[in-house]
């Protein structure tokens, strides 16, 4: 911690105190002070000086006060925290070290030489990391979390509570592994009950996962994203929902918890799908579409509620038929 003193005024630019908050004020080397002179040993700080104007910690107040209040006040504070610092660092030096890139790496988790850690990232205890990937600044790769080889994260990720294969490209601001949403109300209390979500997420292999978008952690059986699935930005995984491999989810897609969807599904923007609902193989899914029950046979499906996309385009034409009929029988009226 380190003070400087001016001509009358004694300053600080330390950290503040971890037990008390406070930015404590040692005095390091001699300076003139008043026209008095402060004289500091290896073992006793002594003033000659009559008084100061003193800088108090967290605050812009200055008060008078006598040169040897300045020192003892000082000394005080540097000897009844000097023990808890030094167990602070360390401490901090056994957890986390600094790995390549600038990030921090604790010291339990498994992480390969080669993995790139950028500044701001941090790896948590018992995460494994596979050589060749790379995780971006201000990511986390949290506890136990697995990343198979040659793996990027980018910028502001949060892994946790998952397993992710190789290959696969997450970008910023995505967040795997969080709580799903599970809340139902107790009828004897009225009390909102939160239901445990416990379980994990399993990415495949050489999937991408697009800006922001979320992916929940299962409940009674782990979320799941097939091998070479693509995902767009902003798309919402709902808890326990299983996603076939080679699928696109373009961006806004929301799938409700439980749900299932086959291989090879392409579903368009702002589609959805509803909670326990099963779609089979080889289905593509209109944008803003809406499936409410199983979907069986293979084809496109569009509206809402999502139907054979052919019907759907039949209604459409037969509905703006008689649209305009009854408009020219208005007119007439």
């Amino acid at each position: 911690v380190a003070a400087h003193v001016t001509s009358n005024v004694l300053y600080s630019h330390s950290r503040p105190c971890c037990c008390c908050s406070s930015h404590h004020h040692l005095i390091s080397e001699p300076k003139r002070l008043r026209g008095g002179r402060l004289h500091r040993t290896k073992t006793t700080t002594r003033t000659t000086a009559t008084s100061a104007a003193v800088l108090y910690p967290n605050t812009g107040r200055r008060r008078r006060r006598s040169g040897a209040f300045v020192i003892a006040w000082a000394a005080a504070h540097e000897d009844f925290h000097e023990d808890c610092h030094e167990d602070d660092a360390k401490d901090d030096g056994d957890e986390y070290v600094g790995w390549n890139g600038g990030g921090l790496v604790h010291s339990g988790a498994n992480v390969h030489p080669s993995v790139i850690v950028s500044p701001g990232a941090v790896v948590l205890a018992r995460a494994e990391v596979s050589q060749g990937c790379q995780i971006g600044s201000n990511s986390v790769v949290g506890n136990d979390v697995k990343v198979g080889e040659n793996t990027r994260v980018n910028f502001n990720v949060s892994l946790e509570n998952c397993a992710v294969g190789k290959k696969c490209v997450i970008h910023s601001g995505v967040c795997i592994g969080a709580d799903g949403f599970g809340f139902y109300i107790n009828d004897e209390t009225g009390e909102m009950v939160k239901k445990p979500q416990e379980l994990g997420v399993v990415v495949g292999d050489e999937v991408e996962i697009g800006a922001n978008t979320c992916i929940d952690r299962g409940s009674w059986r782990d979320t799941e994203i097939g091998s070479f699935t693509k995902l767009d930005n902003l798309c919402q995984v709902g808890h326990n929902a299983v996603v076939g491999e080679k699928c696109i989810l373009c961006a806004h897609v929301a799938l409700g918890g439980s749900c299932t969807l086959g291989d090879y599904i392409i579903m368009g923007g702002k589609a959805a799908v509803r909670d326990h609902v099963q779609v089979c193989s080889y289905v593509r899914i209109a944008a803003k579409a809406g499936v409410i029950k199983d979907i069986e046979a293979r084809g496109d499906y569009a509206g809402f509620p999502a139907q054979a996309s052919r019907d759907w385009k039949e209604q459409k034409v037969v509905l703006k038929k008689l649209t305009k009929k009854y408009t020219k029988w208005r007119i007439r009226d």
